[in-house]
């Protein structure tokens, strides 16, 4: 039998029939994948690419359940590359090859830096469209066409420009990433970029604090966790930084850490 492929439409009906009847070589349904999946359709961003659904020889389904799946959760339709007459052996080795990440999207695209750059993307999209953040939706939020919309509407100068601040900084002192600090610096700029300077200045260098600045008491917990190897999450990272950024405008001192709390609004 001939390998085919040819591009046809999928009903819930057919995705329905397809999964009870012919998929019974296949490995167990990841229902957080079903659930993306069928979130991507239900919103209108499914599009076709070279991967679809895969038959066999003797038509039985090794590649797409989870597509068709998604199909039938979503109950929408979905139009796809459909492949028939494949070897036995070809289910071995579908999907074994290197996963693409939004960082080779953005290199693809002639963009540097782009292990922190796409990081930092991915912070600002979840701050500006994903609220409230949540560090498990950061991680696994993949639709990149989405990201790189989203980052196309952004000043791409201003975003380089501090990239390349917190990058100095950071070489100076690593006492915080620079996916993180960028990300907060080009929030906190939005509200006064002079400020969100001085800030990480402060906070990466150390110079010109007073004891109880809350620039300083960050700074030391900080250290003293790296030195301690004792570490925070991003997302506690990301309001420890804002709930300091608060203090440092309002010229107040630090409380106690409180992550139980939605991220502040910088002030």
């Amino acid at each position: 039998m001939s390998v085919e492929a040819i591009i046809k439409t999928v009903t819930p009906e057919m995705a329905k029939k397809w999964l009870d009847s012919l998929n019974q070589i296949n490995r167990k349904i990841s229902h957080l994948i079903v659930d993306r999946y069928a979130n991507e359709m239900v919103a209108g961003r499914w599009i076709i690419t070279n991967e679809g659904i895969g038959f066999n020889g003797d038509g039985k389904l090794i590649d797409g359940q989870h597509r068709l799946a998604a199909c039938v959760k979503s109950n929408l339709s979905f139009n796809t590359v459909i492949v028939t007459g494949l070897n036995k052996t070809a289910q071995t080795v579908v999907n074994t090859g290197k996963q693409r990440y939004f960082q080779d999207v953005l290199s693809m695209r002639g963009h540097k830096n782009v292990i922190v750059l796409a990081t930092v993307i991915r912070y600002l999209y979840a701050y500006k469209k994903l609220s409230p953040m949540r560090e498990n939706t950061i991680r696994t939020y993949q639709n990149y066409e989405l990201l790189y919309s989203f980052y196309k509407t952004l000043n791409e100068d201003e975003i380089s420009e501090a990239q390349n601040k917190m990058t100095c900084l950071y070489r100076k002192v690593n006492i915080l990433s620079t996916t993180i600090s960028t990300f907060a610096f080009i929030i906190f700029a939005e509200v006064s970029k002079h400020h969100a300077s001085d800030f990480f200045k402060k906070l990466y260098l150390g110079t010109d604090l007073t004891e109880n600045d809350a620039i300083l008491s960050l700074r030391n917990t900080l250290i003293e966790m790296k030195s301690d190897k004792v570490y925070w999450n991003n997302m506690q990272k990301i309001k420890a930084i804002f709930t300091t950024w608060n203090c440092y405008r309002l010229k107040k001192p630090l409380g106690k850490w409180n992550f139980n709390h939605e991220l502040a609004e910088p002030i």
